[in-house]
């Protein structure tokens, strides 16, 4: 993670620039790509799903706090 990883505000101070964003958004798609490539698992659940009833996407905290971003 940007600037290192200490607490949950870390996550939140990680998006302070915009550029800082894209970079982080770039890296985590090319990690679940990766992730899911490699996994043969049946039982395998992505760190990313989509919530057709929220209509977002969630993305797993552990996932993203393991991410070397």
């Amino acid at each position: 993670m940007l600037g290192g990883y200490s607490s949950p505000i870390s996550v939140a101070n990680a998006f302070l620039f915009k550029q800082d964003l894209v970079k982080f958004v770039e890296s985590m798609i090319e990690d679940v790509c990766l992730l899911s490539v490699n996994n043969t698992a049946e039982d395998f659940i992505p760190p990313i799903v989509y919530n057709e009833m929220g209509k977002c996407f969630n993305v797993d905290y552990n996932f993203l706090v393991s991410s070397d971003i």
